[in-house]
């Protein structure tokens, strides 16, 4: 399973840089230590339909964060989840882990002194969720300006189209 993945989005594996900030590396499976969790990601899905937010700068986007000082990963999933999407994750159900970026960060301090430095990991996964609420849009967040339930198709169309 994890070969054809591998091969049908090999540009997801190779060494990147984000900006002057970090080096950074996708990986598949469960982040190795998970006390150098610094930031997560997740793909909600309502059904078989994707939940992506749009920012008031206009890009689209997944729900995701910087964890706060001592906060479980697992509780800025759930925070930033209702902050981003107004979602929370449907009883009985689980956030799944597809994979983590392995980050080197290129600045001298870290971005936050509570946060792993300077090596970290963003984990990457999904969770069926049921909409809940309006987008809280916390002052020092991103500004949500639309939840949309779309397609995989319309989500991955999106994202193209913003870039």
């Amino acid at each position: 399973m994890v070969a054809p993945i591998m091969s049908d989005f090999s540009a997801l594996f190779e060494p990147m840089q984000w900006g002057n900030i970090l080096k950074v590396q996708f990986n598949l499976g469960e982040v190795p230590d998970e006390a150098l969790i610094s930031n997560i990601n997740v793909v909600p899905f309502v059904g078989r339909w994707a939940v992506v937010v749009k920012t008031a700068a206009g890009t689209y986007e997944v729900p995701g964060g910087t964890l706060e000082p001592n906060e479980p990963y697992m509780e800025t999933i759930r925070r930033e989840l209702l902050e981003e999407a107004g979602a929370a994750i449907k009883p009985g159900g689980a956030f799944m882990q597809v994979g983590y970026w392995h980050c080197q960060s290129l600045l001298e301090k870290p971005y936050r002194p509570h946060l792993p430095y300077p090596v970290s990991f963003r984990v990457v996964g999904f969770a069926d969720v049921e909409i809940i609420a309006e987008p809280l849009n916390p002052d020092d967040g991103e500004q949500i300006v639309s939840v949309e339930i779309l397609t995989i198709a319309d989500a991955a169309q999106r994202f193209t189209m913003a870039g």
